[in-house]
């Protein structure tokens, strides 16, 4: 894209936001407005854990914001395809003191994939991509070394390797998609190679949705980011969000900071030119008519660009257990899909349930505060308390409180031997005491308390 083009775009754009803006959100008559005001109320009074039981205490939205350092937190809920209501709490970026409002753009960091994984659908649909065709050797300056399938890149079975990507800081240079791949200046990640054999399995690959971006540019003729605007975003009415790295400085005022320990990351945010994988600006409100268009689709509604078959091999298990750009999951006997993001400063999910009949939710939460995944998942089980979506919802059993000296004696450390799980090495864990309170440590940073339901 041309410089010239790209001021356009970004100025068009802000022209979208002012409009958007500008628009009150329907609030229908009072009586409504006011059961939505107090059902927000009850979703922001207590933010439980994934089990509860009569023992549980209660922490706000407030509460768990503090806690967790993170300055903003934005949210959008879909019934049935359609937005149902959105809020944002908190400062859009701590040093200027700026509140977030249900506008804020955020990075949709990962959540990205599955947008991008939408429009290669789409050229899918087209004829100018096939699923299951050998593109290994497709893109000019990189090759695969084998034959690997659009399937795979969507479903990360390709065992293309780089999992994630941290970024650019401001003022640093940024690399073509094509030095990303191979691994040299400026790029600051390893090559994207094989590290088996594909189709095999899952291995989760930014790598691998960074050749997808690649190959969409190739195949549509034009810039991954201006195809998608045109194919994708401007379709499902998601005209506040773009593929914008870096950002123009047009639209600086209207994103969020990204926030590490409660401070903005220097520069406020990184630069991802792994657009495909990591580079989406966007809404909650925006980002959930993604999935509403597949809820749609699967359901037999009108739909704007997807269509049924289009919607079922995106969320049909490939090798590995995922989907076509989604995470799939069973819970309480429902279907669902749904993607985590984080970003150097951002954290966010989206799920959504995948029945056909039946009452279908989707929820987006956008956070400003890089350890904002856990608070993300408890805002996530309010929502579904209050919606009665038991797959999101939290788990109610009634606890058997046990004496101190008891609990004490669990504490240590703990090896899982799971042969059947085919793991190489067992997990370990950790159990220790905090408050009173049996928890459980996964190895890594995420901590959760254990409920005793008997002696």
């Amino acid at each position: 894209m041309t410089a010239a083009r790209a001021a356009a775009a970004a100025a068009a754009l802000v022209l979208q936001l002012a409009a958007a803006c500008v628009q009150a959100d329907p609030l229908g008559p009072a009586a409504a407005a006011a059961a939505l005001d107090a059902l927000v109320a009850r979703v922001v009074a207590d933010l439980p854990e994934p089990i509860v039981s009569q023992l549980s205490s209660r922490q706000t939205l407030a509460q768990r914001m503090l806690a967790d350092q993170v300055p903003a937190v934005s949210v959008a809920v879909f019934r049935d395809g359609q937005l149902a209501w959105a809020r944002a709490w908190g400062q859009a970026d701590v040093d200027s003191g700026v509140a977030a409002t249900p506008h804020t753009l955020f990075q949709a960091a990962s959540i990205s994939k599955p947008v991008a994984a939408l429009g290669a659908m789409r050229l899918v649909d087209q004829g100018k991509l096939a699923l299951d065709a050998d593109i290994g050797q497709s893109i000019s300056g990189w090759q695969a070394g084998a034959a690997i399938s659009l399937r795979q890149l969507l479903s990360h079975s390709s065992a293309l390797g780089v999992p994630a990507f941290q970024g650019y800081a401001a003022g640093q240079p940024l690399p073509t998609v094509l030095q990303v791949l191979n691994g040299t200046a400026p790029a600051n990640s390893a090559a994207v190679r094989l590290q088996g054999q594909p189709g095999q399995g899952l291995s989760y690959s930014g790598g691998g949705y960074t050749v997808l971006q690649a190959l969409m540019a190739q195949r549509a003729g034009q810039p991954f980011e201006v195809w998608m605007q045109a194919a994708v975003l401007q379709p499902l009415g998601m005209l506040a969000s773009g593929f914008f790295q870096p950002l123009p400085a047009a639209l600086v005022p209207s994103v969020a900071s990204g926030h590490r320990l409660g401070q903005a990351i220097p520069g406020k945010y990184n630069s991802h030119p792994e657009l495909a994988a990591a580079g989406l600006w966007t809404t909650p409100s925006d980002l959930g008519r993604v999935a509403a268009e597949l809820q749609n689709a699967i359901a037999g509604r009108p739909t704007r660009l997807a269509n049924a078959d289009m919607a079922r091999q995106m969320l049909t298990p490939q090798p590995g257990g995922r989907g076509l750009g989604f995470v799939l999951d069973k819970r309480a006997g429902e279907p669902g899909f749904q993607h985590t993001g984080l970003n150097a400063g951002f954290a966010a999910l989206l799920a959504a349930s995948g029945n056909a009949v039946g009452p279908q939710h989707a929820v987006v939460v956008m956070v400003n505060g890089e350890a904002g995944t856990p608070l993300a998942q408890a805002l996530l089980r309010s929502i579904a308390r209050e919606l009665g979506w038991a797959a999101q919802a939290p788990r109610q059993v009634q606890a058997l409180p046990q004496p101190l000296q008891t609990l004490a004696r669990l504490e240590g450390l703990y090896r899982a031997d799971d042969p059947g799980a085919g793991r190489a090495d067992p997990r370990a864990f950790a159990i220790e005491l905090s408050g009173g309170v049996a928890h459980l440590r996964d190895g890594g940073w995420q901590r959760a308390p254990l409920v005793p339901l008997s002696a």
